[in-house]
């Protein structure tokens, strides 16, 4: 088949998806099992695991073989997607995107990469045709950026901001009528369009299944998350009925 037909780049295009979501899933289960606490462990302190009687080497060496294959994987899929490939995608320089996806996204967290690949590399498609002599300066400054003032990267900042906006959220009341009609609007618009780009995207046999799948999810988890929060509610209710008697 030929690869430069729309319906192989759709299928590429899946297939890396399908991959992605493979992956995230792989080291979510790896994380729960002995084995991923073993490897925290090292991260944190390498020293103590190997006084504990473990022979961290072997730990090292199995995740650097699974690094290769799953970066082999990622090559098999890019390829033919990009079109070309040549001997500067070797560089060491490219090694320093990765370092700078992982900072931008946020470190130590599964879903950061994934937020700081996509994140850094829409804007260096911008960036390169806009502004093609200032691209390493724009990202050494990111870099920077990040280090200095956004250490846990975009998740962590997530994490930070979530009190304030759950805040926000309950007070969305307050908010005059005509925010409160143009936010919904806005929201109403933004959905609309991101199904479009799933209809044009995603064949029918594929999208059906997942709709189905979600709903599914939904139904059984929707209840549980909300038993959750209004037990948290519950908690800071009580919390702060302490603190103003005490």
């Amino acid at each position: 088949a030929d690869i430069r037909t729309p319906e192989t780049a759709r299928w590429l295009f899946v297939s890396s998806g399908v991959l992605l979501l493979g992956v995230y899933l792989l080291i979510s289960w790896l994380l729960t099992t002995k084995f991923g606490k073993v490897q925290q462990a090292i991260r944190d302190s390498e020293n103590r695991v190997r006084f504990s009687g473990y022979s961290t080497t072997h730990f090292k060496l199995f995740i650097f073989v699974l690094s290769a294959m799953i970066a082999g994987l990622a090559g098999a899929l890019y390829v033919p997607q990009a079109g070309i490939i040549n001997p500067g995608e070797m560089l060491p320089a490219k090694g320093l995107d990765i370092v700078v996806w992982v900072a931008v996204g946020g470190r130590g967290t599964k879903l950061g990469p994934i937020i700081g690949a996509v994140l850094v590399s829409l804007l260096k498609s911008f960036t390169t045709s806009a502004f093609p002599e200032s691209w390493l300066l724009i990202l050494g400054g990111l870099f920077v950026f990040v280090v200095l003032l956004m250490p846990d990267g975009i998740v962590g900042l997530s994490k930070r901001l979530w009190p304030v906006l759950c805040r926000l959220w309950r007070g969305r009341r307050a908010l005059p009528r005509f925010i409160r009609i143009r936010l919904k609007k806005f929201y109403r618009e933004l959905n609309e369009k991101c199904y479009t780009v799933w209809k044009k995207v995603v064949p029918r046999s594929i999208r059906i299944p997942l709709q189905r799948y979600f709903r599914k999810l939904q139904r059984l988890w929707c209840p549980k998350i909300e038993k959750l929060l209004q037990r948290m509610r519950r908690k800071s209710n009580s919390s702060q009925n302490d603190h103003s008697t005490k």
